[in-house]
């Protein structure tokens, strides 16, 4: 077939493997891109010693006043005890910039009448990139999933199934991460479920498509038959199957991210490249491996 998947399956090896080559050389120099919360930075607790209203305000206000005029950038900040406490968190090291910052809303604080002789307390603590999963489990626990897959394809459906389901999902974890590195969308705290994701969608749609490559061949049982165009017709009739999901799994993405606080963002741009890596990468992987080793065991009889 001219335009089948198979006359188009170089092109995809050719674009899989730029990406993959560019972001594990992305990530093996620079590393995922997390967010403060799971990299080494700082962080700057400012607070006072009594409730009053007017002075939490004063202590926001002026603080983050000061640190615009000291060109000190702020990642995000949390607030504590109803206002009387908040944590600005920075990627630098504020402290020799931060000597004066106690006195700065302390002297905001007494041109206040209701808010004079509420004193501030200004610290600086080096904190350190937390984790919170457990990679290794997690990928103790995949490796028993898709050893489990390959054997049950195997006695279902031969060889050629079963490798191109796991060949599929493995091609859709990498192509994941790869597209990770390069966006620099932040990858902790969900990463290791997101490429979780990516390699079961991708395992799901390929083993759907090798039933169908089972199907096609039982009808061909009396006469001669081509891998490439048995993976061609499959595809052809596949195609809108995979476009429904891919579009379910960004409208699902969509959901999650227009809530737009950050961790629901993060995990919502995830489960979208997770999606269109595992629906783009089983569609030409599952025929491009399933139609080479179907094709030798052909010729071997």
């Amino acid at each position: 077939m001219k335009n089948g998947v198979m006359n188009k399956i170089k092109w995809f090896i050719i674009s899989a493997l730029i990406i993959v080559v560019v972001g594990l050389t992305v990530a093996g120099i620079f590393g995922l891109n997390n967010p403060i919360d799971y990299n080494d930075g700082y962080e700057v607790s400012v607070s006072i010693e009594f409730d009053d209203e007017s002075s939490k305000a004063i202590l926001k206000n002026q603080t983050e006043k000061y640190f615009e005029n000291n060109d000190i950038d702020v990642v995000s900040y949390q607030v504590l005890d109803d206002g009387l406490t908040i944590i600005y968190k920075l990627k630098t090291d504020p402290t020799a910039k931060i000597d004066g910052l106690k006195t700065a809303i302390e002297t905001k604080l007494d041109e206040n009448q209701a808010s004079q002789g509420n004193e501030a307390t200004v610290n600086v603590n080096k904190v350190y990139k937390g984790s919170y999963m457990q990679p290794l489990e997690m990928l103790i626990a995949y490796g028993v999933g898709i050893v489990a897959i390959f054997l049950f394809m195997l006695i279902m459906n031969k060889l050629a199934s079963a490798v191109a389901v796991v060949a599929s999902s493995f091609a859709s974890m990498l192509v994941f991460l790869s597209i990770m590195a390069i966006t620099r969308i932040p990858a902790s705290p969900f990463i290791e479920i997101s490429i979780m994701i990516a390699g079961a969608l991708g395992a799901m749609l390929s083993a759907s498509t090798v039933g169908r490559y089972r199907e096609e061949l039982k009808k061909n049982l009396s006469e001669k038959f081509s891998t490439t165009e048995i993976a061609d017709e499959v595809a052809k009739t596949e195609f809108k199957k995979y476009l429904f999901i891919l579009i379910g799994v960004l409208v699902a993405s969509f959901a999650v991210f227009a809530f737009l606080t950050s961790y629901l963002t993060i995990i919502g741009g995830q489960i979208g490249f997770a999606g269109i890596s595992a629906c783009i990468t089983s569609y030409f992987v599952t025929p491009a491996v399933w139609s080479a080793i179907k094709s030798k065991d052909k010729n071997a009889k």
